[in-house]
């Protein structure tokens, strides 16, 4: 009988920490966040903050931003752990595990994880917080039934909001100022900017005035900008 795995979610620290564990009647485990969702399986990316080798397994600690996940591995792992083994902190790396409750933590039973490149953190960034905001609209139409079981849920959901809201900002100028540079690899004026970024002019302006400052683009011509060399 073949074997169908559950997509992982895209998920934050804050809200991981929030979530419930609940057994189902095939033994299997799921996770129920503050937003009412559940999964089975979670996918993580952030910096490799610590790693520390237990008996026969590993346990890494992540920070994804906003705070510290908890993964563990399990001696049956002798591919991932040998991947661990090579890992060092300070690393880019995404993780997919299944949620397990350990005391009053919620950690990840570690299924894979693997070394990642700076876009591939923007991306997740990008897809976890979608899928949050879907998770928050979602929560609307049930959030009666859910303060029943979440009394503070009100103020749990503005705290997420925020700290999502934080971490976008900065995800979203760090894409810009990427997007900037590669289209200055050609001459650009500051018009065909504006167009081809779709971006508020200030913002588009505070960008360009940093990026001269550094000494990353310049102005071969009056309001022509050049990604430099």
């Amino acid at each position: 009988m073949r074997i169908i795995r559950e997509p992982a979610m895209r998920i934050f620290s804050v809200e991981l920490k929030l979530s419930e564990i609940f057994e189902r009647g095939d033994n299997s485990f799921y996770l129920l966040t503050p937003l009412g969702s559940a999964c089975n399986r979670v996918y993580i990316t952030g910096v490799l903050a610590e790693k520390k080798r237990m008996k026969e397994h590993w346990k890494l600690e992540i920070d994804d931003g906003l705070g510290i996940v908890e993964c563990l591995s399990t001696k049956y792992s002798s591919i991932q752990n040998r991947i661990i083994e090579g890992l060092k902190t300070t690393e880019l790396i995404g993780v997919v595990g299944k949620p397990r409750k350990f005391g009053e933590d919620v950690k990840l039973r570690l299924e894979e994880v693997f070394s990642i490149r700076e876009l591939d953190r923007k991306i997740w960034v990008i897809e976890a917080i979608c899928s949050a905001e879907n998770r928050l609209r979602a929560i609307e139409s049930r959030r009666e039934l859910l303060e029943s079981h979440y009394p503070d849920l009100k103020k749990r959901i503005e705290e997420l909001k925020a700290s999502i809201g934080e971490l976008a900002s900065i995800i979203s100028s760090e894409l810009l100022y990427l997007a900037i540079k590669k289209l200055l690899e050609e001459e650009r004026s500051h018009r065909e900017l504006l167009t081809e970024l779709n971006v508020p002019e200030n913002i588009l302006n505070e960008v360009i005035e940093e990026l001269l400052l550094k000494g990353e683009i310049y102005e071969p011509r009056a309001g022509i900008y050049k990604r430099v060399a």
